[in-house]
């Protein structure tokens, strides 16, 4: 948010806030406050954020749940500014600057004049709550001590003091000759310049300006713009892809295509889309992050298990020799003298080749026979229990495997709150606290080109889900040969699958699949009639038979287009 941005809020909530009373005030976690305003018939709910991660103002419609605890500058907030009538909003010029000046009260010291003050300055954010009558600061989202910063300290008690000034061109202020001054210096107005000489301009204004500037010249654009300042007219809009917003700006956008500009109807309406989708997608990447860190740590424990086992069933293995030399002690106890150290015997198993036996000298030929049948007992049901457990760590570990490709694989926030759970519930991770109530996720929707429905599975519960609960035993199933995948279901309708729908589901399983970039991806297919889950298995594992397999390329751009 630029400053030109904020002044258009800023006479938005000029017409909407102003004279309104506080009621309640909430801090989240995230360090969003809330504060919600009040006049007859009238409520609003004003949000406020001072931290170093977006930092921002508007107006919110969103409903949020309210924290059992408040933090200690909620409780600051409350103190001061509850049930206090909202008196001015003020902005020096087109600074990222904000103040919110509320009624008089009263506390143990005197009378207060509480004014909220927010600075939009990125890493140097803040939300200060200052005394207006003894310019002193009550308080703040966070504070700023001399090792932080030896220029400008934050602190309950200190002076408040404005950030430093800029020395840009400040178009509310500004004389025509000025303007006139400062478009003869634009000799390339680049956005870049009007960012260095323009006060209030963010990158995206920046880019309109100059595109305006190619139009109409430097002068007759800043002109302009100065006349919106002066009239308060603007056209918030907001830029980019609808699922990934690259910006907000207060002036309608020249310099993108049409598709990607989308007008509001108020600044805090464009405002709260855009945050809502950023913090949407920072939350995703957050958990994305949290989720395949745990996961690569636990495969890494699984893999060196797995490596313990292979060791020890290679060492179990062993019991053959240990029944072979018993065998021959018994079929050979007139070749070895008692108290011998060691014996070589004929093998009639191998031409009569000689086998070195190691004896106890302390035990008998048959004594040493039965050490040598006890050891190999033990060997053997050794290795039955290790080849159970090493079955169970690959089995584990290809699990992990399909879990670390379902997180990295593009998944939305809610995909990846459902493999959170998952893990929760397989005890991948541990439990903590209530988990917030998700709606259930479902399957990825798609249609192939003859218009039959495709289910594509996101998770190994989903795939189980899908799978063992949803597909009709007519429907297809499909996976890709050999890797962890999603599991594919075309519902038939008991109708016959053209080829052209089998590939469109053959080339969703080999995309959603660890075989993603390879090429001649197998993917079988089968009736669901003919696909199972073992008892014990893991969510997510089946066997088939009766099956055919296609070979496809995963490409992107082939697939069918997912419906939301």
């Amino acid at each position: 948010m630029d400053g030109i941005m904020l002044f258009a809020l800023a006479q938005e909530l000029q017409e909407k806030i102003l004279g309104t009373r506080v009621g309640k005030i909430y801090q989240h976690p995230s360090g969003e406050i809330i504060l919600t305003l009040r006049r007859p018939g009238e409520d609003y709910q004003l949000l406020l954020c001072g931290g170093p991660h977006f930092p921002r103002i508007y107006l919110t419609s969103r409903e949020r749940e309210n924290p059992k605890v408040p933090p200690a500058f909620c409780m600051l907030l409350r103190k001061h500014l509850e049930g206090a009538r909202l008196l001015s909003i003020r902005q020096p010029g087109v600074d990222r600057v904000i103040e919110l000046v509320f009624e008089p009260g009263w506390s143990g010291k005197g009378k207060v004049q509480p004014a909220l003050v927010l600075e939009i300055m990125g890493r140097h954010s803040n939300l200060i709550l200052v005394d207006e009558l003894t310019n002193s600061i009550l308080g703040s989202q966070r504070t700023i001590t001399e090792t932080m910063s030896r220029r400008r300290q934050v602190a309950p008690g200190l002076p408040y003091l404005p950030p430093p000034a800029h020395g840009k061109l400040d178009l509310t202020r500004a004389s025509r000759r000025d303007i006139e001054a400062l478009a003869e210096s634009l000799t390339a107005p680049t956005d870049q310049a009007f960012i260095d000489n323009l006060a209030g301009v963010g990158p995206f204004t920046a880019k309109a300006l100059a595109r305006c500037s190619q139009e109409i010249g430097p002068l007759e654009c800043l002109l302009e713009l100065a006349g919106r300042l002066r009239e308060n007219s603007f056209t918030p809009v907001l830029l980019g892809p609808e699922n990934a917003p690259l910006g907000v700006c207060a002036i309608k956008a020249t310099h993108l295509a049409e598709e990607e500009v989308r007008v509001f109807a108020s600044p805090s309406k464009a405002l709260e889309t855009f945050y809502e989708a950023r913090l949407t997608g920072a939350e995703r990447e957050e958990l994305r992050r949290q989720l395949i860190t745990h996961v690569n740590t636990t495969l890494a424990r699984v893999k060196s298990r797995l490596a313990k086992q292979a060791a020890a069933l290679a060492k179990a293995r062993q019991a053959e020799e240990m029944r072979l030399k018993g065998e021959l002690l018994m079929s050979h106890l007139h070749l070895v003298d008692k108290g011998a150290e060691k014996a070589a015997l004929p093998n009639y198993y191998a031409d009569n080749e000689l086998v070195e036996v190691d004896l106890d000298p302390r035990l008998s030929p048959v004594q040493n026979a039965e050490e040598y049948f006890r050891r190999y007992r033990k060997a053997k049901k050794s290795e039955e229990i290790v080849r159970r457990q090493l079955d169970r760590t690959q089995v584990e570990m290809k699990a992990l495997e399909s879990l670390a490709r379902e997180i990295s694989d593009g998944q939305s926030l809610e995909g990846l709150a459902a493999i959170k759970a998952d893990m929760e519930a397989e005890g991948y991770l541990p439990v903590q606290g209530k988990a917030p109530r998700r709606p259930p996720t479902r399957p990825r929707h798609f249609y192939s080109r003859d218009g039959y429905l495709i289910l594509v599975g996101r998770s190994s519960r989903q795939n189980d889900h899908l799978t063992n609960r949803m597909a009709n035993p007519d429907d297809i199933w499909m996976h890709a040969k050999g890797v962890s995948g999603s599991h594919v279901i075309i519902r038939t309708g008991g109708k016959e699958v053209p080829p052209t729908t089998l590939l469109d589901g053959a080339m969703l399983a080999a995309y959603y699949s660890a075989a993603r970039s390879s090429s001649n991806v197998a993917v079988d297919y089968v009736q669901r009639r003919h696909v199972r889950k073992p008892a014990g298995a893991p969510p997510g594992m089946v066997i088939y038979d009766h099956h055919k397999t296609l070979f496809v390329t995963p490409q992107e751009d082939l697939l069918p287009k997912e419906q939301k």
